[in-house]
Parts: C-alpha cells; sequence; structure tokens
C-alpha cells in the first residue's frame, strides 16, 4: 500500500484553496528554505507519526494569511491504495482497514484530519476521520510516519521509549521467559547481521568497521572495534556517521518487518532460518511505514548520498516502505529522477506555499532526455529565484561577469542561476520554469546567414513556442501583438514560411533585426549578428588579439573563413568587409580546439571593470536591465 496524494487545507502555509500533493515511491521536496517542504512533512505527523506530541494540533498550525487573519479550520486528507497483487496476498492483514473500491477497481483508504479553531477560546479541536465518516478506530497505527530531522546527534533517538523507533524493534527481540520478558539471541544475532551489512554499505573507515550492538537496560550499545584492540562508542564518531548509523537502523528495521511478513506464510521457515519466534502481535507493526528525512544533505557528506538515496529507494520499492525527503541541495537533486521532485515555492502575495510536479515531455522523446539530464547538471534552478537560459558555456561566462560588474552583486547572492540549454527544446524549459513560478530569460543566437534558415529560423522557433505558450495558457501573450511589428501585421500562417524567407541584403538584415528586438519584449534576446563569441570578439577585439602568440596566429583567408563561420563560402552578402575579416579571427578563436570558455576568461581578465562596462554590447546593457527589473519585482530578493 502506498501514500498517493495529499490533499491540504488552511495548514501552516498552506491557504484556503486546497493544494494537492502527489506521491511516488520516493518523492523528494524541493524549493528554497521557508517555501513550506517541511510543511507537508508535518502534516503527515499529525496524522501518523507514532509520537503523540507530534500529532497535536495548536494554534500555529492553521495558517495566517498576508493580512494577520488566522484560519478557523484545517483539513488535511491522506488517499493510500493497495497496491495490484497486495490484496490477494497473505502477508498483508488488511482486514485491519475499512477498505473501499475505486471506480478504477482498486483498493483504496482515505484518512482525514480536520482541525478547528475556536477563537475566543484559543481552543483546538482534532478529529480524525477514515474514509469521510468513520472515527479513526486504530489503537496500533497501520500506517506509521518515521521521522529524520536534522539533527546533528541521534543518540537521543536511540533510547528505547514508548515511542521512539527502538521500541517497534524491540518487539522483535523479546519473548515471555520465566522471569519476565527475555532477549532472543538467535533474533539479535540476525538483527546484528542486518545492520552489520547495512553499515558496511557506507563506511570505509577500518576503525568504525566491525559494529556491535547489544540492549542494556532498554538501551541500545553500539561500539566499533578495530583489530580486537581498539574499542570506539557511538558518541565518539562524527556526527555525519552517527546520522548515517541512524537511517542504517531504520532501514533495518524495515527489512526486519518486511521478513517477519513471511510467517504467514511459511513460519516454520522463519523460526528456524532467521532465529525470529512467531510475531505473536501480527497486529502491531504497520502496514506501510513513511520515511520522512528533512534535508539529508544536513547529516552526511555529498559522498554518502548517493548510497543513501539507494537505500531508501529499494526500501520504497516495497509494499511497506515509502520515502519522503525533502531538500535544498544540489546534491540530492542529482541523484533522483525528474519525476521524484516536487516544487515548493511561496506565493508572496498571498503568503501561501505552492507544490508542483516537474511538467516533462514523453518519455519516449529526445527532449525529455535533453531535460531530464540538464535538471540533473544544473538542479540549482530548483533553488533559483531567477533564471538564465543561455546557449553555452560562454554565455555563462560572460554574463557572470555582466551581472556582477553591472549591479555590484554575485549570481550566488542575488540566486540567480545560469542555465546553458544549447538552442533546443527551448519550449519544455520554458514550460517548466513557468509551472514552477520561477521566472527566467533568454539569450540566444542570432545565426544570420548560418545554415540553410539564415537566421529566419531562429526567430520563426521562437515565435512558435511563445505562442504555443499562450495557446496553452502558460502565458497571457496577445497573439496579434506578438506577430505585429512595425505596424506590419502578420499572420500564423505567414510565419509557418519564415524559416524560407531571403536573406540576401542589408535590407533583409535589417528585417532580421527588427524582428529580434521586437522578441525582447517576450524576454528573448540575441547575439547578433550570429553569437555572442561574434559579438564579444568585435566589441573587444584588442583583448582578444593579443591571446595570439609572436609568430602565430590565424592562416585562413575569408573565403575559407565565410565557409567555416556561415557554412558555405557563398554566403555572407549582408556582412560589411570588416565583419568577414572578423570572421578570420572568430575561426582561430572559435571554432578551432582553443576552447571558448578559455579564451573569454584570458582575454577579458584584460578589460578593466570600467572599459567592461562602458564597452558592452548594448543587447547585453538592455539584458541586464531586463533581468534587473524581474529581480526587483521579488521583494525576496537582494539586489
Amino acid at each position: 500500500m502506498k501514500l498517493v496524494k495529499l490533499e491540504i487545507t488552511n495548514f501552516r502555509s498552506f491557504g484556503p484553496e486546497t493544494v494537492v500533493v502527489n506521491f511516488e515511491n520516493l518523492t523528494t521536496f524541493l524549493g528554497l528554505n521557508s517555501s513550506g517542504k517541511s510543511t507537508v512533512m508535518n502534516a503527515i505527523r499529525k496524522m501518523f507519526s507514532p509520537i503523540e506530541a507530534e500529532t497535536a494540533l495548536e494554534e500555529n498550525d492553521f495558517h495566517l494569511d498576508a493580512l494577520k487573519n488566522r484560519s478557523d479550520k484545517l483539513e488535511i486528507t491522506a488517499f493510500f491504495v493497495v497496491e495490484d497483487g497486495e490484496e490477494n496476498h497473505d502477508k498483508f492483514p488488511f482486514g485491519r482497514l475499512n477498505l473501499k473500491t475505486n471506480d478504477e477497481g482498486k483498493l483504496f483508504f482515505t484518512v482525514e484530519l480536520v482541525g478547528d479553531f475556536i477563537k475566543d477560546t484559543k481552543e483546538v479541536v482534532k478529529s480524525l476521520y477514515v474514509n469521510g465518516t468513520d472515527t479513526y478506530p486504530y489503537n496500533n497505527k497501520p500506517i506509521q510516519a518515521i521521522y529524520i530531522p536534522t539533527f546533528r546527534n541521534p543518540l537521543e533517538q536511540l533510547r528505547i521509549t514508548k515511542d521512539s523507533i527502538l521500541n517497534r524493534m524491540f518487539q522483535f527481540l523479546q519473548d515471555e521467559g520465566k522471569e519476565g520478558k527475555i532477549i532472543l539471541e538467535p533474533a539479535l544475532e540476525n538483527l546484528k547481521q542486518i545492520i552489520s551489512e547495512g553499515w558496511k554499505e557506507f563506511v570505509f573507515d577500518k576503525r568504525y568497521e566491525n559494529i556491535n550492538l547489544d540492549f542494556i537496560n532498554e538501551e541500545l550499545i553500539v561500539t566499533f572495534q578495530l583489530d580486537g584492540k581498539n574499542q570506539y562508542s557511538l558518541d565518539q564518531i562524527g556526527d555525519g556517521l552517527k546520522a548515517v548509523f541512524y537511517i542504517v537502523l531504520i532501514t533495518a528495521l524495515l527489512n526486519l518487518e518486511w521478513k517477519s511478513m513471511d510467517y504467514f506464510e511459511s513460519p516454520e521457515r522463519l523460526t528456524k532460518v532467521e532465529g525470529f519466534e512467531p510475531y505473536k502481535q501480527s497486529e502491531m507493526y504497520p502496514i506501510l511505514s513513511i520515511i520522512l528525512l528533512e534535508e539529508p544533505e544536513s547529516h552526511v557528506a555529498p559522498y554518502f548520498m548517493g548510497r543513501i538515496i539507494e537505500n531508501l529507494r529499494a526500501l520504497s520499492g516495497r509494499s511497506n516502505g515509502q520515502v519522503i525527503i525533502t531538500s535544498h541541495s544540489a546534491s540530492v537533486v542529482g541523484r533522483i529522477t525528474p519525476k521524484e521532485i516536487r516544487h515548493v515555492s511561496i506565493d508572496y502575495q498571498n503568503y501561501k506555499s505552492i507544490v508542483k510536479k516537474v511538467l516533462l515531455p514523453d518519455e519516449q522523446q529526445d527532449a525529455y532526455k535533453f531535460i531530464a539530464a540538464t535538471l540533473q547538471t544544473y538542479p540549482e534552478i530548483f533553488f533559483s529565484r531567477f533564471v538564465v537560459l543561455g546557449e553555452g558555456a560562454s554565455e555563462k561566462i560572460i554574463l557572470t561577469r555582466l551581472i556582477e560588474e553591472l549591479n555590484n552583486t554575485s549570481l550566488d547572492s542575488s540566486a540567480v542561476s545560469f542555465v546553458p540549454l544549447g538552442g533546443r527544446y527551448v519550449n519544455h524549459l520554458w514550460s517548466l520554469l513557468q509551472d514552477i513560478n520561477i521566472p527566467f530569460i533568454t539569450l540566444l543566437d542570432l545565426d544570420r546567414e548560418r545554415g540553410n534558415d539564415c537566421g529566419w529560423g531562429r526567430i520563426k522557433h521562437i515565435l512558435e513556442q511563445l505562442i504555443s505558450l499562450q495557446e496553452n495558457r502558460k502565458q497571457k501573450y496577445n497573439a496579434d501583438e506578438l506577430l505585429t511589428i512595425n505596424e506590419a501585421k502578420y499572420r500564423i500562417e505567414d510565419i509557418n514560411e519564415m524559416d524560407k524567407w531571403k536573406m540576401e541584403s542589408i535590407e533583409d538584415a535589417k528585417d532580421l533585426e527588427k524582428w529580434a528586438n521586437h522578441l525582447e519584449k517576450y524576454d528573448v534576446f540575441f547575439s547578433s549578428p550570429l553569437d555572442l563569441d561574434f559579438l564579444m570578439l568585435s566589441t573587444f577585439e584588442n583583448a582578444y588579439m593579443q591571446l595570439i602568440p609572436p609568430g602565430g596566429g590565424p592562416t585562413s583567408d575569408v573565403t575559407s573563413a565565410l565557409k567555416a563561420t556561415l557554412k558555405s563560402e557563398d554566403k555572407g552578402v549582408t556582412f560589411t568587409e570588416v565583419e568577414k575579416e572578423k570572421m578570420i579571427y572568430y575561426k582561430y578563436f572559435f571554432l578551432g580546439k582553443r576552447g571558448k570558455p578559455t579564451t573569454h576568461l584570458m582575454a577579458l581578465q584584460t578589460v578593466s571593470e570600467e572599459d567592461f562596462v562602458k564597452f558592452l554590447p548594448d543587447v547585453l546593457k538592455r539584458l541586464n536591465e531586463k533581468i534587473l527589473q524581474k529581480i526587483n519585482n521579488d521583494p525576496y530578493v537582494r539586489t
């Protein structure tokens, strides 16, 4: 059984409009600090934590809007579905649940938490319902949430108390003896083996490789032994390894419970092989345990992250386990799939959280692979307040300096990210960013006379994508205004043929430039006439020429440079003779073995801050102004 959906209304940062949150086996909530990631976890804990204090409602749990008005009612509804094949499996005592059948024939189960806040008396009333009507009837909860907070010392979690995780584990190790409960040694040995195997997946430090466990006075005693001589206790290892151990312990518990389910099929085999007595209290263990792991980057180093997530993903693939993670770290994003991501942001006008799935192309399309790879390579997208989309590495180097020197700030301090897209699948990235409410701007190559479409294909593609966004209601563009330039109105049918428009004169080049400038209104900028490399070479020519070593330099003539730059030696009619001469150096600096980023870094480091700002191309100045305008519209971005 799995949690498939949560509906949240008026709980903490979630407002009066119900927010629907969908879940995978492993789901990761990403977003800036204080966006509402932990609130999703807390909603689950209020219903399913085994710790009574964590389930209590208080005044601060009720939503406070932008006008400081406190709501008087909150609702959280959790939807669970029995997975295919489970309903007939003896391992799962679903008779404990009041299951119903949905329209698809699947068994489902809902739990609804309703809170009422009586403002006059400050009294809070909490009610739990099953399937909308029945009062929650379970003493031993069939669904339990195991919360792993961002603590730095988990030793407190390793003591056996009524509500602790170890109390659940302790049930496997005990049986009634003549003088009361006794520890079953075969069971303890099996537990040690499970924990030891899990521990060795993470730790390569020989000091802590061999682990010993024992229960003394209802407390777990953990020691590590090296060569039979030096012994370390758990409190002597680093905070990160302590946290890793706690995660291993929880994983071991769920593995243990999974093994215990085999009792329903073959109690003899379980007793003989595993060393456990039959689990007499079969009604006691949860049918589903939801692990809530908060900001694992606070627990462990990045190189541990892959193993932890791989371990948790395997656990979440079982019917008795599910994993929910919160993070604002790029090290986590690179280890999960895009479909496992939920982005959380704040609507600052209304003071409420927004949760969105990541919209992706169909998995069969090449665009899916590109976008998925982009998100994993540039995970900072999800933690940005503004994104600049560009062609490649050249744009990142130049725009980083542009933003820093024109605005006396850094990309990091402004929460601005740069993402190269190579001109491909720009529409998918636009849709994704718009859907998760992150503003952006785009800088592309104009590629005049380059290739078969001579630059018109670039304009056509962007117009088509803007129209598509408008039709899908992703943007409120006025199609008539979009297709009107210098009072000349064009039809969509005209745009369909735009890539066939001619580029044979200076007038044609001017028309192309007008369209490029027109699209700046829609946050799309073009490096003209070719790309940013050619533009910077033309602007700061002396800085680049200084990179030519004595006796070195280009050996090409104009004809071969034209062919290399424009893909045909017959082109170049819209370029001046000076521009054609520059193509010789463009080919030398940017089309050979020398790396573009290295060339720009070496050249621009000789340009003073004053000259860089003074002579910067106009299109980049306009781009910077638009970035500032958008950032300044967000009161929570420091500029």
